[in-house]
């Protein structure tokens, strides 16, 4: 997780973002995929998936500076990415092998 602090009207808040898919839950991941991506780069969908993953106020976001901004984006970039395929035959819990069938 990477820690942000933003200071805003000289009052400081830290927050924690994920910083690759192993970090990322269920649910957040059903709320970045149910944001409508628009053609091109859109501030606000980068928003909209920001404030998904850390119920971060929109109006607060808006007010992060570029420094801050550009940082964030770098570490999110991962979320750009394809999630890594790590599908198995089978898992083994106390010796006992369970077989996935998909």
């Amino acid at each position: 997780m990477i820690r942000l602090d933003i200071e805003i009207d000289d009052v400081s808040k830290s927050f924690s973002f994920p910083n690759n898919w192993d970090e990322i839950t269920i649910s957040q991941y059903r709320k970045i995929h149910s944001i409508n991506k628009p053609e091109g780069n859109s501030l606000e969908y980068i928003f909209n998936i920001i404030h998904a993953l850390t119920n971060v106020d929109m109006e607060l976001l808006t007010q992060i500076s570029y420094t801050d901004f550009k940082m964030l984006m770098e570490e999110l970039n991962f979320l750009f990415q394809p999630v890594k395929n790590t599908q198995v035959e089978f898992i083994t819990i106390d010796g006992e092998d369970y077989y996935l069938y998909t």
